[in-house]
């Protein structure tokens, strides 16, 4: 009988120390970027409300990019059990820190096709998204190359639609993933508003299917970012526009496709699109008193 027992000490044994590093790595780049967030969070305090809110759009989005850096640590040692793991912690974690800041850029998209959004907000939250964006590769360089862990060089955006100057069938497979995605994405953050552990159960199940299909996490537009800054270097003009094109425009098409089916009008709002029909209802309140007084 005792033959049959599992030795669990026995079989953490025969885990290579570089993987146990490795995770150890992974629990301290968690734990570093977990309490800058929250640092810069508080800061944001001492601005004035309108700056301060720009402000936590860059912490927000800059911190649900890092992570995922963190994230392809646990994939090389651990495969795909592990990312999906991996993921599914840290956008527990970073949601909670975060509240509502940097969410998918996909409800912004559409709150401005909808007229829902101020111009000069739009333009500020994508600013401050794309460059929390390219700045989130620069910290995961900084910080994990001092562990000895390097960031992957490798990307996977290069020569994925182009080979030999001709199309490939994987275009195919990246704009159903790309439209699915976004489609899926809009139905679950709908359904399960609030709920942090499921919508970050079903981001690390996206994500994880997304990559091993096709080696980007989708549908995120400002996580595509951040990979498509290095990448396109040394892309074809034609190929980093496919790229841009596909990886940004296709998922807000799938995610507009799912009210237009249902005929329901979503109830999802970001704090900018709230904030606009915060602002109307204010600028319509005095009109309506006095048309009262009027009467």
């Amino acid at each position: 009988m005792d033959d049959d027992k599992v030795n669990f000490a026995e079989l953490l044994q025969r885990v290579p120390t570089e993987s146990w590093y490795a995770l150890f790595v992974y629990i301290l780049y968690t734990a570093f970027l977990a309490l800058n967030v929250y640092m810069a969070r508080a800061f944001t305090s001492y601005f004035p409300l309108y700056i301060a809110r720009v402000l936590r759009e860059f912490i927000a989005t800059f911190s649900y990019c890092a992570c995922l850096y963190g994230d392809e640590i646990l994939l090389h040692y651990f495969g795909y059990i592990g990312l999906f793991a991996g993921i599914l912690l840290h956008f527990s974690v970073f949601q909670r820190l975060n509240k509502r800041n940097g969410e998918n850029l996909l409800i912004i998209g559409e709150e401005v096709l909808r007229m829902n959004i101020y111009v000069l907000d739009y333009g500020l939250v994508i600013v401050a998204q794309i460059s929390a964006a390219f700045c989130s590769r620069y910290y995961a360089l900084l910080i994990l190359d001092t562990t000895l862990v390097p960031v992957s060089e490798i990307c996977h955006l290069k020569h994925l639609f182009y080979e030999n100057d001709a199309l490939q069938p994987i275009l195919i497979i990246v704009v159903l993933l790309e439209f699915l995605g976004g489609a899926a994405l809009h139905m679950i953050l709908r359904q399960f508003q609030k709920r942090i552990e499921t919508i970050a159960f079903f981001y690390a199940l996206i994500f994880t299917i997304s990559h091993y299909a096709v080696g980007v996490f989708a549908p995120h537009p400002m996580i595509f970012m951040s990979r498509y800054a290095y990448c396109s270097v040394d892309m074809v003009t034609e190929e980093a526009l496919l790229a841009f094109l596909v990886h940004n425009l296709v998922p807000l098409i799938g995610w507009m496709f799912v009210p237009i089916v249902t005929r329901k009008p979503t109830t999802l709002r970001s704090v900018w699109g709230q904030r606009f029909e915060e602002m109307e209802e204010k600028s319509q309140a005095p009109q309506g008193g006095n048309n009262k007084k009027r009467r």
